[in-house]
């Protein structure tokens, strides 16, 4: 039995979104686990704390700053706060342009999908399909992500765009 159409979009965008939610969950727990004296995270030895935290609840405190919660993207805001608690921002601060750029992207299709605002779709428009030439139903966000980036072996956007994230949250602990 096939799959409906509309089923097939809101899988993909949910898929999509539980991916970025998850990423940002890894840059938390990574920054934590870092920033934490003898937390479960092997540290190394390049990295270098400013400072000397000994629990996960300190460490929340002071970088959450009496906030509910840390925005780790957009991911300028990971890097400002790796520059004030790790000597030169190690690891954070060690993405490539291209990496950044595709959390940037990555937070961009998050948003089109959660939001669905002009703005975001515009930002959409703009930042991930750009001047490429697309069919019409690869023009939205599901039809984006479910479409063939590459074809041998098929890849989709949402496949690329997980590998992606996947590869910059291997160098991040490398």
């Amino acid at each position: 039995e096939q799959i409906a159409l509309r089923d097939k979009k809101q899988f993909y965008e949910g898929l999509y979104l539980k991916t970025h939610v998850l990423f940002e969950t890894f840059l938390e727990d990574l920054f934590y686990g870092l920033l934490v004296e003898n937390s479960a995270i092997i540290t190394p030895n390049s990295i270098k704390t400013r400072v000397s935290i000994k629990t996960h609840i300190i460490a929340r405190d002071l970088v959450q700053s009496g906030k509910d919660y840390m925005d780790w993207i957009p991911y300028e805001k990971t890097m400002n706060a790796a520059k004030l608690y790790f000597r030169n921002g190690d690891p954070f601060c060690n993405l490539t342009a291209n990496e950044k750029q595709d959390i940037y992207k990555s937070h961009v299709m998050r948003n089109v999908i959660a939001h669905e605002s002009k703005h975001s779709l515009k930002k959409f428009e703009q930042h991930l399909i750009g001047t490429t030439t697309l069919p019409v139903s690869e023009k939205k966000p599901a039809g984006y992500l479910m479409g063939i980036f590459a074809t041998s072996p098929p890849q989709t956007r949402y496949e690329l765009y997980a590998a992606k994230l996947r590869n910059i949250a291997i160098k991040l602990t490398t």
